[in-house]
């Protein structure tokens, strides 16, 4: 079996505590792994793990995935624009030499309960005389946010599209189940459905051996820019559903997500509905329905209803204090100004920023914590927490982190080009 993981949401209905930077399948609500580990341990029985998803969260996920220490093979297929599930789902099996059984899984779900394999044994049995399976969810309430599945057994009859309450009440009465975007198929039949829906459709993979595909635009350009659901479930005509014995939740919003993730307040007083994510102590009082959210940038309080609404006025903001991520780390700008910009730099143990130059800046460093390998020029020196370096324009550089916990330090660029073009690299053991 091939678990296709889709990795491709920006997680931004649940901002700040997911962003474009860190959406949500990477986060560590309050766990040891996130919800992207989560969902690779789910289905162990997998001969493989591809994982679709944006550039920018590549170097994130194979990090993830190290901690994993897991034995199954993986290859990252990376979007260079999104273009709707149906091309993050069908590009993918071109690569397929054999025909095999596929669980397409998204890796910002929530799911609790051993009955997972069991279903998708069920599955994966009842897929080799359907086009395609899809897991139903018992529905918990009348939600009107979710598509409801019409079945008749392990037949799927109908779709219907998010409804209105009265519609939702009505499906949860004639016992529809919740669409959870969880799919089992073989990967032959499948492709002759799609090839047959859309015989139009001239196809040329560049197929490789390689670990990391590049799925470019023009790869992308002759698929309808459409979902799976539409581009092939509503026109499918043998459809099986698997009624799902465990819990489920798409975390698409801070209501969902405080039934599994929420800090407790301090004190509260006459305080109810509130959902609190802060590492610091919180006292209430006579305050309802609101999101209380900290991180290291920004406290932000709102009703939670109105999340979305602060969102929409906060995202034109200029990224100062943007958590960047870099396969060896993290940085944030601190302040950015005509000729000076500084940042705080986290490596990771064992990691090292590449050997470089910049024509048109120097650099100030300050090492805050950890212990630092730095080259510069022919030379190389340890720093410890305290300690500076100083790297000229145009002078060869290396900081690697030779502790056994993160390096954290504070750079301080002058000159009069400040951006991430001015980086000349002669050796990167991130090949970018």
């Amino acid at each position: 079996m091939i678990h296709l993981v889709l990795c491709g949401g920006s997680g931004t209905r649940l901002w700040p505590i997911s962003t474009s930077a860190m959406p949500k399948q990477f986060i560590k609500f309050g766990g040891a792994k996130s919800l992207l580990q989560q969902t690779i341990l789910r289905a162990p029985e997998a001969k493989e793990v591809w994982l679709v998803l944006a550039k920018q969260h590549y170097h994130i996920a194979r990090k993830q995935l190290a901690e994993l220490k897991c034995q199954i093979p993986v290859k990252y297929f990376i979007e260079e624009q999104p273009h709707g599930t149906l091309a993050a789902v069908m590009a993918p099996l071109y690569y397929l030499k054999d025909d095999m059984s596929v669980l397409v899984s998204s890796a910002d779900h929530w799911i609790q309960g051993e009955a997972f394999s069991h279903n998708l044994q069920e599955a994966i049995s009842l897929a080799k005389n359907c086009d395609v399976v899809c897991f139903g969810i018992p529905p918990t309430s009348a939600h009107t946010g979710y598509g409801y599945i019409e079945h008749q057994e392990t037949k799927i009859m109908a779709f219907h599209e998010k409804p209105d309450l009265t519609s939702a009440r009505a499906y949860i009465e004639k016992g529809y189940l919740w669409n959870a975007g969880i799919f089992v198929f073989q990967s032959r039949r499948l492709l002759k459905l799609f090839e047959n829906l859309y015989s139009q459709i001239d196809l040329n993979f560049s197929k490789t051996e390689e670990d990391v595909i590049h799925l470019r635009s023009e790869d992308y350009s002759n698929f309808p820019r459409t979902s799976f659901d539409y581009g092939i479930l509503e026109k499918a005509q043998d459809l099986g559903i698997v009624k799902a014995q465990f819990q489920w939740s798409d975390l698409g919003s801070i209501e969902s997500l405080e039934k599994y993730h929420n800090t407790p307040a301090k004190i509260a007083i006459d305080a109810n509905r509130n959902y609190i994510s802060s590492q610091k102590d919180v006292y209430l009082n006579g305050v309802s329905d609101l999101a209380i959210i900290e991180d290291a940038q920004r406290i932000v309080v709102s009703k939670k209803d109105g999340l979305k609404d602060l969102y929409e006025a906060a995202k034109s903001e200029l990224p100062i204090n943007k958590k960047i991520y870099r396969p060896w780390g993290s940085y944030a700008s601190l302040q950015n100004s005509l000729q000076i910009q500084v940042k705080k730099v986290c490596i990771d143990p064992n990691e090292a920023i590449s050997l470089q130059s910049h024509e048109y800046r120097e650099e100030h460093w300050f090492v805050v914590r950890g212990e630092a390998t730095v080259q510069i020029g022919e030379k190389t020196i340890t720093c410890y927490a305290g300690d500076y370096f100083f790297v000229e324009k145009q002078k060869k550089h290396r900081i690697s982190n030779s502790g056994q916990e993160e390096l954290e330090l504070i750079e301080v660029q002058r000159g009069t080009k400040l951006d991430e073009n001015d980086i000349q690299r002669f050796e990167d053991m991130y090949q970018r």
